[in-house]
């Protein structure tokens, strides 16, 4: 069985993940690596699964990159 490839819409120029825009570039990275990894597990994320990933990543580089 093959499997069609999944895609999704990236902008690097805007930070952007699926329309979503990311405040930095290490934020923008660090959720495309984590989205990215989990779709070659098979995951196929939405729109609301990549705000759910910027929520996080804003809140993990808020609190360890304020020190």
């Amino acid at each position: 069985m093959e499997m069609a490839p999944k895609l999704i819409s990236v902008d690097e120029s805007k930070n952007t993940i699926m329309g979503v825009i990311f405040g930095s570039n290490k934020k923008y990275r660090a959720a495309l690596y984590a989205i990215s990894s989990n779709m070659i597990e098979g995951w196929t994320p939405t729109r609301e699964d990549v705000q759910l990933v910027k929520k996080q990543t804003d809140e993990i580089f808020d609190k360890y990159e304020a020190k």
